[in-house]
């Protein structure tokens, strides 16, 4: 077989996906659709007589995160299976294909079917409060998110950067990790999160220490003398380039290491 990315095998490969798991795709998609149901009633049930919009956008970054996570963890599920992983490692296609294959499914079909799924349930939600508030305007409210804010549209961004470098992380656990995949690849990430926020402490007390505090591109210093402030940075250039691999290079990075894994897989 040729080792060479083929847009023809892929496409063979994501019908052949498709046509394979067909079944349990849509057993997949009525289970997400029932537990989003049972999120949006608890909610409506318990929330009191003041619903927020950001409560409704927060449950759904929950779900995403959560529901994504576990389903990228079990993309190459089939290599735990001695004779699954030998029958799916033996495809006629390059690992590139068949992990491009995981992530348009992981990344792309899953994420647009829960939103869709999302956006539906929460409307049937959000129409039964207001129709609780025309029942009772005094006893009932609804306070929506304001969309045009520069930090709402600021998180929004950072969240969507987090949830493909977490989408990415899960898929290279299902590769690497072969027996309670998604339980350890969930503690090895908690773990190295909390490893770096100690690392930022750490660095924090020590830049104190000289009377310097710093963020991920520069430092200043405060002189009660003349109350004179000193700022020591780095370039543009490369503060730009630091800020833009810290948004967009852990995807990428998780996925080369999972490419890797994948061609020196053996079962």
């Amino acid at each position: 077989m040729n080792n060479r990315f083929s847009f023809k095998r892929l496409l063979l490969l994501v019908q052949k996906q498709f046509s394979e798991n067909v079944k349990l795709y849509l057993y997949g998609t009525l289970a997400l659709l029932g537990l989003l149901a049972i999120v949006m009633f608890l909610w409506t049930q318990i929330g009191g007589n003041t619903y927020k919009e950001e409560t409704l956008f927060n449950l759904y970054l929950i779900g995403l995160y959560i529901a994504g996570g576990v389903f990228a963890n079990y993309s190459f599920g089939m290599l735990s299976n001695k004779d699954k992983g030998i029958y799916w490692l033996t495809l006629p296609a390059s690992h590139g294909e068949k992990l491009v294959c995981a992530i348009f499914y992981n990344l792309i079909v899953f994420t647009i079917i829960y939103t869709l799924f999302y956006f539906v349930v929460s409307q049937g939600a959000v129409a039964y409060i207001k129709g609780l508030i025309k029942h009772d305007p005094f006893k009932y409210h609804y306070e929506t998110i304001n969309w045009n804010d520069d930090d709402i549209n600021d998180e929004v961004t950072v969240f969507t950067y987090a949830f493909f470098a977490v989408q990415a992380f899960y898929l290279l656990g299902s590769v690497g990790i072969k027996r309670f995949s998604f339980v350890l690849t969930t503690a090895i990430g908690a773990l190295l999160i909390i490893g770096f926020i100690f690392f930022m402490q750490y660095l924090s007390a020590s830049f104190s220490k000289n009377s310097l505090s710093f963020n991920i591109i520069n430092a200043r210093s405060y002189s009660n003398e003349g109350n004179v402030y000193h700022e020591y940075s780095i370039s543009r250039f490369a503060s730009d380039t630091i800020i833009f691999l810290a948004k967009f290079i852990w995807a990428p990075f998780f996925w080369l290491v999972t490419w890797f894994k994948l061609k020196e897989k053996e079962i």
